[in-house]
């Protein structure tokens, strides 16, 4: 189970909070300024349900992280895109 959530910051959408269950519950708030990359990918199963895997590199002053949110929806795809997108970048 996955879960894709905007947090507000100041009013400019500049967080994005992902949260992945699989024995324990991880959650990540991500700002969007310390995102490198952003890659969505779906396997064989998860185009059938009309699921994605998205990972994200996020940079903090010393290293670089990866992240991994697997089985989101669609929806919440298509979202996660959308506010990543610089075409659609708030400021």
């Amino acid at each position: 189970m996955s879960r894709i959530k905007r947090l507000h910051g100041r009013s400019t959408g500049d967080r994005l909070q992902l949260t992945s269950r699989f024995i324990g519950r991880t959650t990540a708030i991500v700002l969007k300024k310390r995102m490198q990359v952003c890659k969505f990918s779906q396997s064989y199963f998860q185009k059938k349900g009309r699921l994605y895997t998205i990972s994200t590199s996020v940079k903090s002053l010393s290293h670089m992280e990866e992240l991994t949110v697997r089985d989101v929806g669609e929806e919440d795809a298509a979202f996660i895109l959308k506010w990543y997108s610089y075409e659609n970048a708030d400021g």
